[in-house]
């Protein structure tokens, strides 16, 4: 039976970012230890490690070798550094660098005019209107049956997706959508009970959603922000009236979960830069800045 080769393992916490991991020395350069590199129990749906398009595992092999990691938010890494030989040497140095990403600018105008919404009408059919106007509404109220969004000049790398709760005989949440889809049915008697809106992705910072709705029997909902849900007292009243906007917020801080990661692959940021090593075969992984 073969015998089973040293190793030593580590957990490395990472927070929300993009990183580059490599393999940046090794005590024995004729015989290097591999480092694997894993996932943590429930770091998998937020962190994600992309490899050369020939690897076929999260493998560093030797000095120079790396992968990068993206962590949607915080989690955690395993790496277990494995000798090459039996017997063979367990010292390694790994640097965890975070790529350079810049927020948008505050300044950026994003020109919002363009945004439109076409909804189906009970007895009326289709109607388009341009964001802030009511489809239906206080003045003409009438059962709304499915809308869609559109967004001609969308920007690249924000996110607006819309979903509905549909009445009539079978009630059913649809699927969340991107602007040009329809939600909800057309003709089958069957008006909405509910809506949901998200905004999301780098530059949202100084964007958010002005939503009204009217239900039948109940006063107008204005709600205003990047995640929405309007629906009626019981969750049962009808869809009467629909009013969406898109707004340019005033803000002077820019959160960190917004910033984009704009092309700038391999700039470090010092201040940030996290190492990962081994100064001998017994002393854990370490941490530091």
């Amino acid at each position: 039976m073969q015998p089973q080769l040293p190793s030593k393992k580590k957990t490395v916490n990472v927070r929300r970012g993009l990183y580059l991991l490599r393999y940046d020395s090794a005590g024995d350069d004729n015989r290097p230890p591999q480092v694997r590199v894993g996932l943590k129990r429930g770091s998998e749906r937020s962190i994600s490690l992309i490899s050369h398009p020939d690897a076929q595992e999260a493998v560093l092999n030797r000095p120079g070798s790396s992968l990068v990691v993206r962590a949607a938010s915080d989690g955690e890494l395993e790496l277990e550094v494995r000798a090459s030989v039996a017997n063979g040497s367990t010292v390694a140095s790994v640097d965890l660098e975070p790529l350079r990403y810049e927020s948008l600018s505050a300044s950026t105008e994003i020109d919002t005019s363009q945004l439109q919404i076409m909804g189906h009408v009970a007895r009326r059919g289709d109607v388009e209107v341009p964001g802030g106007t009511w489809i239906a509404g206080p003045s003409s109220p009438s059962p709304i049956e499915g809308f869609a969004l559109r967004w001609p000049n969308q920007p690249t790398g924000i996110s607006l997706q819309y979903a509905v709760q549909v009445g009539g005989a079978r009630p059913a949440m649809s699927k969340w959508v991107d602007p040009g889809v329809f939600v909800g049915t057309r003709g089958q008697g069957a008006p909405l009970l509910g809506a949901n809106f998200l905004l999301a992705g780098p530059g949202t910072e100084n964007l958010e959603l002005s939503v009204e709705a009217l239900f039948l029997g109940a006063p107008p909902i204005h709600r205003k922000g990047v995640r929405l849900n309007v629906a009626g007292p019981t969750g049962r009243e009808p869809l009467v009236g629909l009013r969406l906007e898109l707004l340019q917020r005033q803000t002077t801080d820019a959160p960190e979960a917004s910033q984009a990661a704009v092309a700038a692959p391999g700039l470090k940021e010092p201040a940030r830069r996290v190492r990962v090593f081994r100064a001998q075969a017994d002393t854990p992984i370490r941490r530091g800045s």
